[in-house]
């Protein structure tokens, strides 16, 4: 167990991009239709943060498209879908505020019963009411299409750091209102009355996030049978005894593992007894919701060793999740062209990125019963000369036969996209 009280810090990529309606798709310079000189298409799509219905039928994701114009990166508004896996049809959520009004959403999680969605919402214009200002953590019902937002912007919450002084490590704390805060990758509880999710004292003032490192992260939780107004819950820091600190590493999503636990992958912060700590090699931690206490999920110990990085790397996975009763919990290697499974008790290679014909892997989503999982393709490129990422598709691998197919993806967010377009052409057309 890990002694030591905690600061949690996160290096994210927290995409607080504004998102869209199904037919809100505006780029300059740049039309849907054109294509670079090799033929390939000139808007690309990204896709990120699938994850799994319950009973494995669906999994939830966002999405936006980018298109590379004089040397600049332009970004569609960040959406949310849910891909049918066995009727192979895309749904594309209808936002709950006009995009225009500079409104977007993203990482999309599914409750027990596969009903609810909790999601991140992202509105940080103008035109935002002071409530909803921000990212806030909101639920989304599919029966009804009714959605709630969780927390208020005009909340404090108290969270707390380490600082290196004269006299050794000296632990602060200090609040903020919840307009000045970046929250990311909620999860519902196993009995989906609370939520947890990561929150960052992060910069504001930008419509992208974009690869936020090095900033202070907590973990919170949202009690949502505990009602403080006109929403529903205020955040509240956990890992409130004895810990050392930790920061999130990878994705930085979170994952149930268990009835009361979670899971996410990591290394060591600034903390006491952080050495200690450190010369384990950790990559990923538990947390207990029970006793609100971390412990090393994976060390060099338990851990595939990476030659190819510098030592201080060997150990390291990335994009961590687990079957709900974490028997079985996948994981990508550091370089993230190695797909993992742990096991009882041991790691074992399912694929890599030179099998699927790639250079890397985005990300990994394993289903509740740990009988499926999702490989995500490479994401979007850095610069115009690397433009080459594009996601026409995804793989599902079977966890029990070993049997692996590829399943299309931006044919038919496209299809629904000019389908929403079309219909909403024709309600304003006369007769």
């Amino acid at each position: 167990m890990i002694s030591g009280k905690v600061f949690v810090s996160l290096m994210l990529a927290v995409l607080a991009c504004i998102s869209c309606s199904a037919s809100d798709y505006k780029f300059r310079g740049a039309s849907m239709d054109e294509t670079t000189a090799d033929g390939k298409p000139l808007v690309r799509l990204s896709v990120n943060n699938p994850s799994f219905s319950p009973d494995g039928r669906y999994f939830a994701f966002d999405f936006y498209e980018f298109s590379f114009v004089d040397q600049r990166t332009n970004r569609s508004r960040l959406a949310i879908g849910i891909y049918d896996l066995k009727s192979q049809a895309v749904n594309i959520l209808k936002p709950p505020l006009n995009p225009e009004m500079g409104f977007g959403w993203h990482s999309p999680s599914f409750d027990p019963t596969g009903k609810k969605l909790t999601m991140v919402t992202v509105c940080i214009t103008e035109n935002c009411s002071d409530e909803i200002y921000g990212t806030q953590i909101g639920v989304f019902e599919l029966d009804t299409n009714k959605f709630t937002w969780i927390t208020d912007a005009r909340q404090k919450t108290y969270n707390w750091d380490y600082l290196l002084s004269a006299r050794g490590l000296r632990r602060t704390s200090w609040p903020k209102y919840g307009r000045s805060v970046v929250r990311g990758y909620p999860i519902f509880s196993s009995d989906g009355n609370r939520i947890y999710h990561v929150m960052s004292g992060g910069a504001k003032g930008s419509i992208v996030f974009w690869m936020q490192f090095n900033a202070d992260y907590w973990l919170n939780e949202l009690d949502l049978e505990n009602s403080t107004g006109s929403h529903i819950a205020s955040d509240e820091s956990v890992l409130a005894y004895d810990h050392d600190a930790v920061i999130f590493k990878g994705d930085g999503r979170l994952s149930r593992s268990g009835d009361n636990r979670l899971i996410f992958s990591g290394t060591v912060a600034l903390g006491p007894g952080y050495e200690e700590l450190e010369a384990r090699k950790p990559s990923a931690f538990f947390y207990s919701i029970e006793s609100d206490e971390l412990s090393v999920a994976f060390d060099k110990d338990n851990m595939p060793f990476d030659p190819r990085f510098p030592a201080d790397r060997q150990y390291r996975i990335r994009s961590i999740s687990s079957s709900f009763d974490g028997a079985r919990i996948a994981a990508l290697s550091g370089k993230k062209d190695i797909v993992y499974l742990w096991e009882k008790g041991k790691f074992r290679t399912l694929t890599t990125a030179a099998d699927l014909g790639v250079d890397r892997v985005s990300q990994v989503s394993i289903s509740s019963d740990g009988n499926q999982l999702v490989i995500l393709p490479p994401q979007e490129p850095i610069s115009p000369e690397d433009f080459a990422a594009d996601i026409e598709h995804f793989w599902l691998l079977d966890l029990n036969s070993g049997k692996m197919k590829s399943l299309p993806l931006r044919s038919l967010l496209r299809r629904t996209i000019d389908s929403e377009k079309n219909r909403r052409e024709n309600l304003g057309s006369p007769g």
